[in-house]
């Protein structure tokens, strides 16, 4: 499987995590049921093919959740810019750099020299973040919602389902005819979902929280993942015709 993102071991699963052992059949009671909004009757195969992908999902979970805030994250930028402007102020007091030179064999001038150009370097840095897109929009204040400011190469665990869903979709209906409605594609997605994390008691319209991160289902930087799925899809799609062909 790719590593869209690196795996957690079973003791650092996320704390909203239910997949327990004793939860088999409530897990594969759940994939079946998201297989079957896809596609029904749904091949047998299928549900456990979803079982096997939605372990993706609980490794981008378990970041997320660690990940700070857009406002953590910009205070955290803040900080820092906060304590290089220090430092570079009392770097400023030639009585200190003149003492801590007279005690050293090293070469201070330089190192004070380098440590001032790093500074100013690193504020460069923090300020360029701290406009970055996904912390504030174009008036310059820090966006709202629920999104946090991921890195350019990690996904949302909830963009990654529904990028399993899509694909499995596309696979069964190439030429787009007849394919689930929008809300049996957000229903599957949500079952999937369901065989890992408990539904949030906070939200009302948990059906429709997935309009977003199916619309970002083509993002280039899940097509490794949806490339995986596929070939995988055809793979198992190729063996149970051979079984069924030698009955």
């Amino acid at each position: 499987m790719p590593k869209v993102l690196r795996g957690l071991g079973p003791d650092q699963l996320p704390p909203k995590t239910i997949r327990l052992g004793a939860d088999r059949d409530r897990v594969r009671n759940q994939t079946f049921r998201a297989a079957e909004e896809i596609i029904s009757p749904a091949p047998s195969w299928l549900p456990d093919f979803l079982s096997e992908l939605s372990f993706e999902l609980p490794s981008a979970h378990g970041i997320e959740e660690i990940w700070p805030t857009r406002e953590e994250m910009r205070e955290e930028l803040l900080e820092i810019h906060r304590l290089v402007d220090l430092l570079s102020e009392r770097l400023e007091n030639s009585a200190v750099t003149g003492f801590m030179e007279a005690n050293t064999d090293a070469d201070a001038p330089r190192v004070l020299s380098n440590i001032a150009q790093n500074h100013r370097g690193l504020c460069t840095l923090v300020r360029r973040a701290l406009k970055s897109p996904q912390l504030v929009g174009k008036n310059g204040k820090l966006l709202r919602g629920r999104g946090k400011p991921l890195l350019s190469n990690t996904m949302s665990p909830r963009h990654i389902c529904a990028a399993i869903i899509v694909e499995v979709i596309d696979f069964f209906y190439p030429e787009k005819d007849r394919r689930p409605s929008q809300r049996r594609a957000w229903s599957a997605a949500d079952k999937l979902w369901r065989t890992w994390f408990k539904p949030d008691p906070m939200v009302s319209a948990e059906l429709t929280r997935w309009k977003a991160s199916f619309k970002l289902a083509d993002d280039p930087r899940l097509q490794p993942l949806r490339s995986y799925i596929r070939r995988g899809l055809s793979a198992e799609a190729a063996r149970h015709d051979e079984l069924s062909e030698k009955k």
